[in-house]
């Protein structure tokens, strides 16, 4: 949790050259105020299931279920003309010249399972999925699955390799992995949206600001890994080596809207 208090004041002037300096409506001082409160909340509940399957086959299962909350506060106000010495808030000043407020909040829920088997400690797969679902998904969109798949063999343990493992070489584990991820949208991004403007002959009026979508997904991140760990001279020098290729699809791209945009007509009911 975050809290900010930031204050920008100028009290009524008692000296002529500070008021001259100050001329129009803030040579009787002024007060900016900014409060601003960030709260994250996380709520995690997993567990793991250890299992031996048979002689040298090892079975370990976990699930588990995450809770996240971003809840974003804003509140400023500025008020100019203090009626005296010794006044200072903007309660008391002549005009409040500006004044805003802003609250967003943010939801995360996901679960996940995650399987791994591993063969006389030398083999291991593992296999995962998570499930997630957020606040600014679009109206249309429930849930989103990431899935994740990886191999490792620690080659060095083999009876075959041992045969013809060199004398320096002492440890050898190749390993290769699978997995997807996902960048939540930007809050309010799936809504429909507009800003008031001036109308004519003085009238308020509305223009888009946002067209919204209601299938507006997550931006999706593709990866695959591929690598070795290795050891030389009694594991006195290490060396990993790991390549990898990132894919991402579905990019979240923002767009000023024209004013002359017509927009789809909302659906009767």
């Amino acid at each position: 949790m975050t809290n900010e208090n930031n204050v920008e004041s100028l009290e009524y002037p008692t000296n002529d050259t500070v008021r001259y300096f100050w001329a129009g409506p803030l040579g009787n001082g002024y007060r900016f105020q900014n409060l601003r409160e960030v709260i994250f909340d996380t709520y995690d509940y997993s567990g793991t299931v250890n299992l031996n399957v048979r002689e040298g086959l090892n079975s370990q299962t976990s699930v588990g279920v995450q809770y996240y909350t971003k809840d974003f506060q804003i509140a400023s106000v500025q008020g100019e003309g203090f009626p005296g010495p010794g006044v200072t808030t903007v309660a008391a000043a002549a005009a409040r010249t500006f004044q805003n407020q802003d609250y967003w909040q943010n939801r995360t829920l996901g679960v996940f399972f995650q399987q791994q088997l591993g063969w006389r400690d030398r083999l291991f797969l593992t296999g995962a999925v998570r499930v997630d679902n957020n606040s600014a998904f679009g109206s249309e969109v429930d849930f989103v699955t990431y899935p994740k798949a990886s191999v490792s063999w620690v080659l060095h343990e083999e009876p075959l390799f041992s045969r013809v493992q060199p004398s320096f070489l002492n440890t050898l584990r190749l390993r290769a992995a699978y997995g997807e991820s996902g960048t939540q949208p930007e809050l309010n991004s799936a809504l429909r949206t507009f800003s008031p403007v001036p109308g004519p002959g003085g009238t308020s009026a509305v223009m888009p600001t946002s067209v919204g979508n209601p299938e507006l997904k997550p931006e999706r991140g593709r990866e695959i890994e591929l690598g070795f760990d290795a050891g030389f001279l009694n594991d006195r020098v290490g060396l990993d080596f790991t390549y990898y290729r990132t894919r991402t699809t579905d990019a979240i791209l923002f767009r000023p809207v024209p004013p002359s945009r017509r927009l789809p007509r909302e659906p009767v009911g």
